[in-house]
């Protein structure tokens, strides 16, 4: 008797597509983890979330700025493509809104309030990082 493969994720959706898979992609993906489970005879418990950050991977869901594109998490890729299709997207309604003095003092204001919680974020978890190396 021949092994039955393991479905891949990578096997569900082009890899070449910036968006990431979409839900029914990855919904096919986890029917077919499930039934190669159930029909392997390997009771091997699929669990559909990331080991580093927690995320389900499903896009829209979970958000990619958490995603710390770490060799072992499981969707790093998808989560890097939807980070460069939201700037992409960024610098388009950026674009637009500079047209417009009132919209654009609103959007630099979120903008600021926005980098700065991020970098107090960053700047401490490295701190964090340097520090329990150091002990």
């Amino acid at each position: 008797m021949s092994e039955i493969k393991k479905p891949l994720f990578e096997d569900f959706y082009n890899i070449d597509d910036p968006r990431g898979p979409s839900l029914s992609e990855f919904n096919e993906y986890e029917a077919a983890v499930k039934e190669w489970s159930l029909n392997s005879g390997i009771d091997d418990y699929y669990d559909p979330y990331c080991p580093i950050c927690s995320s389900c991977g499903e896009t829209g869901c979970c958000t990619p700025v958490a995603c710390q594109q770490h060799p072992n998490g499981k969707y790093c890729e998808g989560n890097l493509n939807e980070l460069k299709f939201g700037y992409l997207m960024f610098m388009d309604l950026y674009e637009l809104i500079s047209e417009d003095k009132k919209l654009l003092d609103k959007a630099n204001d979120i903008y600021d309030k926005n980098w700065d919680g991020i970098y107090d974020e960053v700047y401490k978890n490295n701190q964090d990082d340097t520090n329990n190396e150091e002990e």
